[in-house]
């Protein structure tokens, strides 16, 4: 104001006073405008990332989310609790990763792909690289990607999961309307229950062998189902599971598609859950009766024996194989150890797998960490609280004293994400919690993607399991290392980083805001000053020109 009143002394900048007041009410308003711009900036990252999918997913997709949402919250709230946290109470992405992970595990047995640290730690990966976000639409997975910078909360998590979920199961129902579609089976129809059965078997026989449905005719695909008595031993159980789950769902003579979907759907969900009832215990069994006592290991002699001379046709990775899945002990030269957890827990005996996931054993490592996380709701807690937190009968004294020590070196508290606890959790239950390998010596992967390499031939078997060991030689007990590696760091850089960009968008906004009022400014004089020495000149020109002239001086009040 004070500026305008002094230009308004003077004749000549009297047409450009409008263009002042404006210069100015920008700079006077530059501290309210910039606040307020930032807001609009953040908006979308404050915001649930449920609306984000609901408003961008098809509205029967978005219905199938928040239906799951709720179900979602209740799996992942212990796990939250216990979780670190960042700014805000917000968490970062290693630890929704993570959070994600072990609840499509324990719940279903499913390891998605991307999601699962494959060996690596949980930071070694973004969520972008989950499969399963690829079927999202853009404007879903770039909400993701931005809370991954600024965290997320609990309520983003579960509608994370939620929606993982439903693309897992949405991709199970895409394959079994390509089955209907290849033997002929109409969608809108009923079909006979027998016809539908053949159809969801078949199904359950392109997730066994990692097929898609879409490149096969109806012959191979019904040559691979009447194939699978051979190619799996364990075919006629799985049948009476698959029979069982469609006693369930379908009743009577009369079977419609979404019935059949909803088969397919139960099948998803328990899946995992009867492998470890039904497959992953009776192997715990057979190796824990050849295993060096206490020490959750068995000899690779032991192991190519038991399949060579016993017929465990389940014991048949190849050294290297087992080497790749972190299954294998070597840490005695020359006798190399099978480790029970690790290998019965291990990719290659998930069975069942898609373009998005593998169905595996649900573990029983998962529900006693489960057990812990609700009872102590903390990332670190004391030994007396992790000892309280357990059946007594579980912790020595070795391991009362190895819990004590690693205590000491985090400041008497012990970090329940770190390497080291897992491996005091694999000494407590050598049968159930795996041995945790230091991230990137292993590269587990499911048997379809090694091929032959990943199975032994007979005659490596039978050398390797021909190998004479002395019985009365001392058992040797599990390694322990001292190496301690946290698995879910705090997240401080997600925690500085909202700070930094409210920062840099405020300097550029700032920047943006001056140059455009000291461009008005310039503009201003240059103005005043071309009609203080055109004055004259303008009283001899035409109108014409004058009005050219004005509208020049003029136009960029616009």
């Amino acid at each position: 104001r004070a500026l305008c009143s002094a230009l308004s002394l003077f004749p000549a900048c009297r047409l450009h006073k409008k263009r002042a007041l404006l210069t100015m009410s920008l700079i006077a308003r530059l501290p309210f405008v910039v606040p307020a711009l930032l807001a609009v900036v953040h908006a979308d990252v404050r915001a649930p990332l449920g609306d984000a999918i609901a408003a961008n997913l098809d509205a029967a997709v978005a219905k199938m989310v928040a239906a799951g949402r709720p179900e979602a919250e209740a799996r992942l709230l212990p796990i939250l609790e216990a979780l670190p946290r960042g700014a805000g109470g917000r968490f970062g992405a290693p630890a929704v990763r993570y959070a994600l992970h072990q609840d499509l595990t324990r719940s279903y047995g499913w390891h998605l792909r991307g999601l699962d640290p494959a060996g690596g730690t949980w930071n070694s990966s973004s969520l972008s690289d989950i499969a399963a976000l690829r079927r999202l639409p853009a404007a879903v997975r770039a909400a993701i990607s931005r809370r991954s910078a600024d965290g997320f909360d609990a309520g983003d998590v579960a509608a994370l999961a939620a929606a993982l979920e439903v693309v897992v199961r949405e991709e199970a129902r895409r394959q079994l309307q390509q089955i209907f579609s290849k033997l002929g089976l109409s969608e809108t129809a009923p079909v006979s229950a027998e016809q539908a059965f053949l159809a969801v078997e078949a199904y359950m026989t392109s997730l066994l062998l990692n097929e898609d449905v879409q490149g096969l005719t109806k012959a191979s695909l019904l040559e691979k189902h009447s194939a699978m008595g051979e190619v799996y031993p364990m075919w006629p159980q799985m049948r009476s599971f698959v029979r069982s789950e469609f006693g369930r769902q379908v009743q009577g003579d009369q079977v419609s598609f979404q019935q059949a979907a909803s088969v397919v759907n139960a099948i998803g969900s328990n899946f995992g859950g009867w492998q470890k009832e039904h497959i992953c215990t009776d192997l715990t069994k057979s190796l824990a009766e050849i295993e060096e006592p206490g020490t959750g290991r068995v000899l690779l002699t032991d192991f190519y024996k038991a399949a060579v001379q016993d017929g465990k046709w389940q014991f048949q990775e190849s050294e290297a194989y087992l080497r790749q899945l972190g299954a294998l002990d070597e840490t005695i030269s020359g006798s190399p150890r099978v480790i029970i957890p690790n290998w019965v827990q291990g990719r290659s005996n998930c069975v069942g797998s898609s373009a998005f996931h593998d169905v595996c054993c649900v573990s029983a490592c998962g529900q006693r960490l489960a057990t812990l996380e609700r009872a102590l709701a903390t990332p670190a807690a004391t030994p007396e609280a992790v000892e309280a937190a357990l059946p007594s009968s579980s912790v020595d004294a070795v391991l009362r004293s190895r819990l004590r020590a690693i205590a000491a070196a985090h400041g008497g508290r012990v970090p329940i994400y770190g390497r080291l606890f897992a491996q005091w959790l694999h000494h407590v239950y050598p049968h159930e919690c795996s041995y945790p390998h230091r991230s990137g010596t292993t590269n587990p992967v499911n048997i379809f993607e090694v091929d032959e390499a990943g199975v032994a031939s007979e005659e490596a078997m039978k050398t390797v399991a021909s190998r004479t060991h002395r019985r009365s030689a001392p058992a040797h007990s599990a390694p322990w290392s001292t190496e301690e590696e946290e698995l879910l760091a705090e997240p401080t850089a997600m925690a500085s980083r909202p700070m930094a960009f409210a920062a840099v968008h405020s300097a550029v906004l700032l920047a943006a805001f001056a140059t455009m009022a000291l461009g008005l400014a310039r503009r201003t004089l240059r103005g005043a000053s071309r009609h203080l020495s055109g004055e004259a000149a303008k009283a001899q020109k035409p109108q014409a020109a004058r009005r050219r002239d004005r509208r020049i001086d003029t136009g960029l009040e616009v």
